[in-house]
């Protein structure tokens, strides 16, 4: 299955999501691909928070890796926030769900932490 997005709806969105030679900025294109990790279809005025709060939670376990590149300068919360409008494809979990998620995530790591002397 393919993933499938849309940006029309989010404000100035060929300035923010558009590089020069016309590709996908590479903030857009990991919040794009974080809807998957996040299991959130769309950025919205209501749930912005919540979706930059699971990239924190996911970024968190897996020690720091960032989703989406940015630097000191700039917040999670500051590009989620302007990427408001952006959906996708992408199924919609509760808040229950994504944790028990996590959790899987993060008991199937623990073995793995230990062989690797973490």
């Amino acid at each position: 299955m393919s993933l499938d997005y849309n940006l029309s709806k989010i404000d100035n969105w060929e300035s923010l999501c558009k590089t020069e030679d016309g590709g996908l900025s590479s903030q857009t294109e990991g919040l794009i691909w974080a809807t998957l990790v996040v299991d959130m279809g769309a950025i919205t005025e209501k749930n912005w928070t919540k979706f930059a709060n699971r990239i924190k939670a996911h970024e968190s376990l897996y020690g720091g890796d960032k989703l989406i590149p940015r630097n000191e300068n700039v917040s999670l919360d500051y590009i989620v926030q302007r990427h408001i409008g952006l959906t996708t494809n992408v199924a919609t979990t509760t808040a229950a769900a994504y944790k028990k998620k996590l959790a899987r995530i993060a008991i199937d790591r623990i073995p793995r932490d230990i062989r690797e002397g973490l």
